[in-house]
């Protein structure tokens, strides 16, 4: 089977290899290339477009529901209350904490009233920056425990290191030549 498939990719091509034939088959490669440009630009174009009128979209009808509020005779900080409220619900956070009054607290207010209420649950205090994560060490492989174990075999005691240092500067200060063998000849 897999010398059949190699006969058909041995074939020889449909249009004999001539210059005219390798020319008219660049200016096809060429022209989808374009194709493909153009129909990339165009979808780029598209979606910026709808992104900008989406986001236009979304500021006049947010100005009509301000309009509403103040049409219906709420007082502007019932109005900033609404708001916060609205933004607090499109950002997905939490609910907002409930005034003693009945209104809603600023979004600053409702920060401190969670970190109150948190640290008085935990008894832990938030802190502005968050801390590092932190790695609790567990059983390593058996691969790594197996090459760690060769690793000590292997390790250098660190007095004949510091001997061959000693003797290594002895070797440089001293005569300034290298000790060497002589080799034998045959």
């Amino acid at each position: 089977m897999d010398k059949l498939k190699a006969l058909e990719s041995s074939l020889p091509p449909e249009q004999a290899p001539t210059p005219h034939t390798i020319d008219k088959l660049n200016q096809q490669v060429t022209q989808e290339f374009k194709i493909a440009a153009n129909a990339v630009t165009s979808l780029y174009r598209l979606s910026s477009e709808k992104s900008s009128l989406n986001r236009h979209f979304g500021y006049t009808e947010c100005v009509q529901d301000v309009l509403q509020l103040v049409e219906e005779g709420y007082t502007a900080d019932q109005v900033r209350q609404w708001c916060i409220a609205k933004q607090r619900e499109l950002l997905g956070a939490t609910t907002p904490v409930a005034d003693a009054v009945g209104g809603y607290t600023s979004g600053r207010d409702a920060t401190t009233s969670q970190h109150v209420a948190n640290t008085k649950k935990t008894g832990l205090a938030l802190t502005a920056v968050p801390e590092a994560p932190t790695f609790h060490l567990s059983r390593p492989a058996l691969s790594v425990e197996h090459s760690a174990q060769l690793g000590e075999r292997r390790m250098l005691k660190p007095q004949a290191t510091e001997r061959y240092l000693q003797q290594r500067s002895k070797n440089a200060a001293g005569t300034g030549k290298r000790k060497t063998k002589k080799l034998k000849t045959r």
